[in-house]
């Protein structure tokens, strides 16, 4: 998970922090390449631990863009790419996200 997240990283040429969480939200694993500001590490967390409870960010995001502010309502909402959740036979592992990147659109 975190190899695939850091050739994506390479392949698209930033630097990112990606930090990993369990199904409960705690964080598992997280690193920080030195050109990322230290406000990714918070970042990347919070994003792990609401891509383990919710969609896909760019269902999000998309929803947003055609005008469903309704997502708003939920406290943690985040509408940004760059995070998912993991399952194993169907049952959730956690979630894994990366921070620090320019959103292409």
């Amino acid at each position: 998970m975190v190899a695939a997240a850091e050739a994506e990283a390479k392949k698209q040429n930033v630097e990112v922090t990606i930090c990993v969480v369990d199904d409960s939200g705690i964080c598992c694993f997280c690193k920080k390449e030195t050109a990322c500001r230290f406000g990714t590490v918070a970042f990347a967390e919070k994003k792990a631990r609401h891509a383990r409870r919710t969609h896909p960010s760019k269902d999000g995001a998309d929803a947003v863009k055609n005008g469903n502010n309704g997502v708003f309502g939920d406290a943690g909402f985040l509408s940004g790419a760059g995070r998912r959740a993991d399952y194993c036979d169907g049952h959730l592992l956690g979630g894994i996200a990366a921070s620090g990147a320019r959103n292409p659109n």
